[in-house]
């Protein structure tokens, strides 16, 4: 499968505090790629640091580090987090009108009503580009995600699987623990 992104020892810090480091994937055309963990703001960061690489944007942390190369041919479609109902909506048929094969979501199901939820589900279920997206609805991420990677602040683990089955793998929960508890 074609490359699509390759992120190569990425790291941001803000103000003194990692939002994330040690980040190094290649994500393929077809992925859906949930990026899951409870470094929200690290998730989101991700997200739009991809989106302002594509754009060739600077960046608005105090310090970033790695290399994003994207595959020939991408066209990125991205809904940023919104705050309501009818800006989600905007959004969603915004995206829809685009020619993209990689899209980059943050909480798209923030302030989705479940038909609408329901909705996107199925869009992006037949979606046949890449999706790097991260949400709060683990039913959402369950149903749309082929590959997980938990972004911890320092560093993520990553695997090609359901979110269900991400979850109850052990070799994952142990590293995973190692990322929030290093030394134990």
């Amino acid at each position: 499968m074609p490359v699509v992104v390759a992120v190569e020892k990425l790291a941001r810090i803000r103000d003194s505090e990692p939002l994330f480091k040690h980040i190094s994937f290649i994500a393929r055309r077809g992925q859906k790629i949930a990026l899951t963990g409870r470094n929200k703001k690290g998730r989101s960061k991700l997200i739009k640091t991809l989106l302002r690489a594509f754009r060739n944007e600077p960046d608005d942390t105090t310090t970033g580090r790695g290399t994003i190369d994207f595959g020939e041919n991408v066209r990125v479609g991205h809904m940023p987090k919104v705050f309501t109902g009818a800006s989600a909506k905007t959004e969603l048929e915004n995206l829809q009108k685009l020619d993209v094969n990689l899209l980059l979501l943050d909480n798209p199901t923030n302030c989705l009503d479940l038909p609408m939820i329901e909705e996107l589900e199925r869009a992006l279920i037949e979606f046949p580009g890449t999706i790097i997206f991260t949400d709060e609805d683990r039913t959402f991420t369950n149903k749309i995600a082929n590959r997980i990677m938990e972004i911890a602040t320092d560093g993520m683990v990553d695997r090609i699987s359901g979110y269900e089955e991400f979850l109850s793998n052990e070799t994952v929960l142990q590293q995973i623990r190692e990322k929030y508890n290093p030394g134990e």
